[in-house]
Parts: C-alpha cells; sequence; structure tokens
C-alpha cells in the first residue's frame, strides 16, 4: 500500500456485491466509510478482499487499497419490506488478519475504522498509529447466516470484551435488543446509536446526548449507518465537539438516503 501522501483514515473491511431488485450494485461498509472520508477532504486508505473479477474496481482508483486474495467477492441479495431489509448471502471473500495491517504508511495519528459484514476481523480491534484513534462500525459482528445464507440476528455476546482499547463506535439501534447494555459498559471516547429519522443517541464524557436527524427525503437507506460512522470519526480526529460531530454526520446520511446508493458520494 502506497500513496503520495500519508493516510490519515484506514477503513478495514470488505467491499461487496449488493443485487437490490434484480439490479447489481456496489456495497460494503467499507466501500461507504471510505467514499464518505473522501468528500470530507481525508487521505483514505483501504484493506479488503475481493475476487479479481470484482466488478466495482473503478470505484476504488485513488484509494491505497491492500486487497487479500479471494476466490470469491463477499456478495448479498438485499430486499426491502417496510423498511426492514432481508438478507442473503451468496459468497464470501478471505477474512482480513491483523498481519494484513501490518506496514501501512500513514500519519502518527491516522484513525482506523473496522467495517466488518461478515466477522471478517476478529478483536483486538486496536489502532494503527501510535497517537491514532480507533473506531468500529460493528453492524456485521451481530449477522449470522443458515446454510441457504439467510441472514439473521445474533447476540455478539464478545462485544464488552473485544470493545476494550476501542475509542469510537457507531452502530444501528436495531442491530441488537439490548444496545443500551453495550454502550453503558463502554469506556472509550464516544459510543453512538444511531436511531433512523430520530437521529442518533452518544454517550460519551459520562453523559447521554441526543441529537436529531438532518432533514432528508429518503429514496434509499442503504449505507446511512456507514457514512454517519465515518463522518463522526473523521470529525473526532480532527478535534470536533461530540454535537459538532454529530451535525456533520447527520447531515452526511441524511445526503446519501436522498440518492440511490453510493451515488451521493461521488
Amino acid at each position: 500500500m502506497s500513496t503520495q501522501g500519508k493516510i490519515e483514515l484506514v477503513v478495514v473491511g470488505h467491499v461487496t456485491v449488493d443485487h437490490i431488485d434484480g439490479e447489481t450494485v456496489p456495497g460494503g461498509a467499507a466501500m461507504y466509510a471510505a467514499l464518505t472520508a473522501r468528500k470530507l477532504g481525508v487521505r483514505v486508505g483501504i484493506v479488503t478482499s475481493f475476487a479479481q473479477d470484482y466488478p466495482f474496481l473503478d470505484l476504488l482508483s485513488g484509494f491505497p487499497t491492500r486487497v487479500v486474495e479471494a476466490g470469491a467477492t463477499t456478495e448479498f441479495v438485499n430486499a426491502y419490506r417496510e423498511g426492514v431489509r432481508y438478507q442473503r448471502l451468496k459468497a464470501l471473500a478471505a477474512k482480513i488478519r491483523h498481519r494484513d495491517l501490518a506496514g501501512i504508511r500513514m500519519s502518527e495519528d491516522a484513525a482506523v475504522l473496522y467495517c466488518p459484514v461478515v466477522h471478517e476481523i476478529r478483536a483486538p480491534f486496536t489502532a494503527l498509529a501510535p497517537e491514532g484513534l480507533c473506531g468500529i462500525a460493528p453492524q456485521g459482528m451481530f449477522r449470522s447466516w443458515d446454510e441457504e445464507g439467510n441472514v439473521f440476528a445474533r447476540q455478539w455476546s464478545e462485544a464488552s470484551e473485544a470493545l476494550i482499547g476501542v475509542d469510537f463506535v457507531c452502530m444501528s439501534e436495531n442491530d441488537t435488543n439490548v444496545p443500551e447494555e453495550i454502550a453503558e459498559g463502554f469506556g472509550g471516547r464516544a459510543f453512538v446509536l444511531t436511531r433512523g429519522a430520530s437521529g442518533c443517541r452518544v454517550y460519551a464524557d459520562a453523559s447521554v446526548y441526543d441529537f436529531p436527524a438532518a432533514p432528508a427525503r429518503e429514496l434509499d437507506p442503504t449505507g446511512a449507518g456507514d457514512v454517519f460512522a465515518a463522518a463522526f470519526l473523521v470529525c473526532l480526529r480532527a478535534g470536533q465537539s461530540i454535537s459538532g460531530a454529530a451535525a456533520i454526520a447527520a447531515r452526511e446520511a441524511a445526503a446519501v438516503v436522498e440518492a440511490r446508493g453510493v451515488e451521493a458520494l461521488l
């Protein structure tokens, strides 16, 4: 992985191929997070895994990218019914090991955002730069699937131990039925529960804050949480206040849901 300037944010996780209503589109939290950070002016690197025939390679152009070789790309079939997403996992790329994160040319205060979608990287989730922040958008840790690939929710029983040493967490209140329990036990800098059109709740500085969502005419909700997480972490790294980070993250999430897929990020 090389770049002209040192990387300021490393995004770790699978980019995916998603099938929605017969259309094949780019997906994956890592894709949405990386595009968001670049839109905000941050130098971003990606550590991911996909097959040689990955069809959206052009979207990664300009990103320093480290690819773990795989025989397949992680692939989902998604359907939305009454605002609820139903998923089927068709294929899996390779695991991302901690050794795959070594030797990245980054700034001393570079942040890392782990974006697992299918448990592709395991704890410990740690900072990669000596003065950098460590963040995670752990939606994929709450997923499991059966032999046919039908995705269903699971409890992330290892959450408390896995989040030791993490500075920032961003997850949906719908990822688990006990989100507050995980948030209240978190010892890092900020824990964000996104709540869709109801905004977000942030646990930080031994306090709890509620912030509104930005107004939006929702066309496609895909990736909104990933965009929110990336924007919030970028703001934290830049020294923004919790309220300032929440406002900017809400604005970016609103923009992405008003377009199809990653269109608003290009």
